[in-house]
């Protein structure tokens, strides 16, 4: 017995309009430094470009405070931040009190990190103007 569920599908999602197949998951480039990746992977998300502005722009902030700044949900900030503690962009300093009186985990950005990063992808995206400097 073939299965031919896979190609029908296939075939609908074409008749429909749409692609077909998904795309497969793509790699980074070999020559890509890996704080170039880890920024690639930063600038992909809008979330965590929201989230990680809202910290460089503040010194700190709790989960709170970054939502009510943002207008992203509760659920969206804490999975930017996850990643982004994850990455090394974040860190997470101690329990503190927002401008409200509440008590939450605050978050700092890790400023050297996120320039490292950036340097290093302005590098390998722009070699010909780093050349010229």
């Amino acid at each position: 017995m073939v299965d031919n569920t896979s190609d029908e599908r296939t075939a609908l999602a074409t008749a429909l309009g749409q692609n077909g197949k998904m795309p497969q998951f793509v790699t980074f480039p070999r020559d890509m430094p890996d704080a170039a990746r880890e920024y690639q992977k930063l600038i992909t998300g809008q979330a965590r470009v929201f989230v990680l502005r809202h910290l460089l722009l503040n010194e700190q902030a709790t989960s709170k405070e970054m939502e009510d700044a943002t207008a992203l949900a509760s659920t969206t900030v804490a999975k930017a931040i996850r990643e982004l503690i994850d990455w090394g962009f974040v860190e997470s300093t101690s329990s503190s009190r927002d401008r409200r009186g509440q008590k939450g985990i605050s978050y700092r950005a890790r400023v050297t990190k996120v320039r490292d990063a950036a340097d290093s992808w302005n590098q390998w995206f722009f070699p010909r103007l780093e050349q010229n400097r």
